[in-house]
């Protein structure tokens, strides 16, 4: 009677063990990512225009901002700016886009192009002229 019982709870377990890795399992969500350049940006809401590939043109997208959103290449939402170009992780939760990761690439042409040295351009050197030469013709 014991191994039946002993026999009854492990497979209980087991089964409940099944379940539970099979509920985790759906709970797991499929990370997306896309990029563009902001257009709007809110406390809870970024909005990127992006390439659509499906109608090709732009169109803006919104993305609700996760409460626990990672932000790379800056330190809070409020330094990201309109017209920055950004990558975004996201999840799909009730038919609404949500940022999980928000990578924000912020160059200018000034800070990209700037020289770190500046250098004077030098006065060419006058030369002279020597005469050109051809080798002579051998028959």
């Amino acid at each position: 009677m014991k191994r039946h019982i002993i026999g009854a709870t492990v497979l209980a377990l087991f089964f409940l063990m099944c379940y539970m890795s099979g509920v985790s399992l759906a709970q797991e969500e499929e990370v997306e990512y896309s990029w563009g350049r902001v257009s709007s940006l809110s406390s809870n809401q970024i909005t990127v225009k992006e390439y659509d590939y499906e109608s090709d043109e732009e169109v803006d997208v919104t993305y609700v901002i996760d409460p626990k959103v990672k932000i790379e290449n800056v330190n809070s939402l409020e330094e990201i700016t309109i017209g920055d170009s950004v990558g975004i992780d996201f999840v799909v939760r009730k038919d609404k886009k949500v940022a999980k990761v928000i990578i924000v690439e912020k160059s200018s042409y000034e800070e990209e192009y700037t020289p770190e040295e500046t250098y004077e351009e030098e006065p060419e050197e006058e030369y002279e002229e020597e005469p050109e030469y051809f080798p002579e013709e051998i028959e």
